[in-house]
């Protein structure tokens, strides 16, 4: 199995979500776990991080990400790529995740 890397804007997507009160733990090296899980306000949810300098066909899913959003039973994950994104999901929080779907 290959190790997993970081994508280049990993580092702004988490140092602005704890910017903005979320607490980040990193998995991006744990297979079918995607690359963070982001707490806030008492709710944790997995994220996918996409470079969004990357052309679209290196930011498209993978096989195993695919699996993890069709088959994961909690909360739907989230695809970060901006700090806007980042704002974006802890509104999504904040303002009632399951009012959303």
């Amino acid at each position: 199995m290959r190790a997993r890397r970081k994508d280049g804007n990993h580092a702004a997507i988490k140092a602005a979500l704890e910017a903005m009160g979320a607490s980040v733990c990193d998995v991006y090296q744990l297979p079918g776990v995607l690359d963070i899980i982001v707490g806030y306000q008492g709710v944790d949810v997995r994220c996918e991080i996409k470079d969004p300098a990357q052309p679209l066909s290196k930011r498209n899913l993978t096989p195993a990400e695919k699996n993890v959003f069709a088959t994961w039973k909690g909360h739907t994950p989230f695809i970060l790529e901006t700090v806007e994104d980042c704002r974006k999901l802890l509104k999504h929080i904040l303002f009632g995740i399951n009012r959303h779907r």
